[in-house]
């Protein structure tokens, strides 16, 4: 069982807060965080707290938010049965181009408390993630999106070494009305 709670605080921030009920045990935090809309020049969105990490689209939604039953294999082989999610800040920047397209980059810097991709009990040795999106318009009904992430860590328990990860993503919908749509969605 899950709970999830969201406000506005003021017209430029918000709180959110999922907490998880797993069988028998005690009430887990999955997301608690505040995001900021521009709150200085440069920056659109500022997030702060625990939050599911921008490494590709399928990774970003929870379990019961999926187009399918479970997170793909390759999430789970390399960030755990959750994916990855970690307690940082992450900034958001749309850029200006000539095209006048959308084009977005983020970076968190997060503690690396995935244990499945690192082990950073540091703060020294934090995780950094960053994630490039562009969106073209294809048609007058169809959109396509295409996104590189990457992220590095610490990950021996033992010894000083580093894990990088990078992956990415291609969205194609196509939506004709309310009733006909397409999606083909790859990472």
């Amino acid at each position: 069982i899950e709970l999830v709670f969201g406000a506005n605080i003021d017209p430029y921030s918000r709180g959110d807060l999922v907490l998880a009920f797993p069988d028998g045990e005690s009430p887990e935090i999955e997301e608690g965080y505040v995001t900021w809309l521009a709150p200085v020049r440069g920056i659109d969105r500022l997030q702060l707290g625990k939050i599911r990490s921008h490494f590709g689209k399928i990774n970003m939604p929870h379990r019961d938010a999926l187009p399918q039953s479970d997170y793909p294999r390759v999430i789970k082989n390399f960030f755990g049965d959750e994916g990855l999610s970690d307690t940082g800040v992450t900034v958001h920047h749309i850029i200006d181009n000539p095209w006048n397209v959308f084009s977005q980059v983020s970076y968190t810097l997060g503690n690396g408390e995935n244990k499945t991709a690192f082990d950073s009990r540091k703060q020294s040795e934090p995780m950094h993630l960053m994630r490039w999106t562009h969106f073209f318009e294809a048609g007058k009904d169809g959109g396509l999106e295409i996104g590189f992430s990457g992220a590095y860590g610490a990950q021996d328990r033992r010894e000083r070494n580093d894990a990088r990860y990078g992956g990415a993503d291609l969205t194609y919908v196509w939506r004709e009305g309310k009733e006909k749509s397409f999606r083909f969605q790859n990472e």
